[in-house]
């Protein structure tokens, strides 16, 4: 059986926490870092770390890969997408998975209610406004 791959854009608190318990599994993980000295600090713990922006993807996915998006939008919009739009696209086929990590910030004050992501996106910030047009992009994809 071939190793699975998960290919974290930004690698966070919650993205790592994932990658932790997958590589526990036996899963390769594979991020981005926007500066030499952090992709130098994952590498030294096994993590496949590459310098964003990346140049291609195309080189650095295998052939079948999960991903994991967890880098936030900013004011340019998604950082990825950006990037990245129609080299996703062209890629689709390697993806045998994508998850969204977004932010409790899209769904807003809802005065101490219970929220889940089936809940109205009401985003009252900046930050989550920016989510939710980013959330909105990759699921046009």
């Amino acid at each position: 059986m071939a190793e699975k791959t998960l290919f974290c854009f930004g690698y966070g608190f919650s993205a790592r926490c994932l990658a932790t318990r997958l590589r526990g599994k036996g899963w390769r993980i594979a991020t981005t870092a926007r500066s030499p000295e952090k992709v130098a600090a994952l590498r030294a713990e096994g993590i496949d770390a590459q310098l964003w922006p990346i140049p291609s993807l195309a080189d650095v996915w295998p052939d079948k890969v999960h991903v994991l998006v967890s880098a936030a939008p900013d004011a340019s919009g998604d950082p990825i997408l950006v990037q990245h739009r129609e080299e996703i696209l062209a890629l689709a086929d390697r993806i045998e998975w994508l998850g969204y990590l977004s932010t409790t910030a899209v769904y807003g004050n809802r005065d101490g209610g219970l929220v889940d992501e089936t809940g109205e996106l009401r985003p009252a910030s900046a930050r989550g406004a920016r989510r939710v047009e980013a959330e909105k992009d990759w699921l046009a994809l």
